[in-house]
């Protein structure tokens, strides 16, 4: 993974307390730390809480029934 600030090779540092084990990644030329969920939440932020229930406007279609064909009633029967 390269580094979004100078472009530099990041490497994984493991910081292990009590609570648990955190996985960063640290730049060995600018020495910025991040980790991937900071990472992932700025590349695709979460919707404002007013939008979460909510879909958008291209994702809702709408059912259209298509007629039933003379053929298909025939065979049914």
């Amino acid at each position: 993974m390269r580094c979004i600030k100078c472009g530099g090779i990041m490497f994984l540092e493991v910081v292990s307390t009590h609570e648990g084990v955190l996985q960063m990644k640290k730049c060995i030329i600018c020495g910025r730390m991040t980790d991937t969920l900071t990472e992932i939440n700025k590349l695709n932020p979460p919707p404002p809480p007013e939008n979460r229930g909510r879909k958008p406007n291209h994702l809702v279609r709408e059912i259209k029934l298509k007629p039933i064909s003379r053929r298909k009633i025939k065979k049914m029967k």
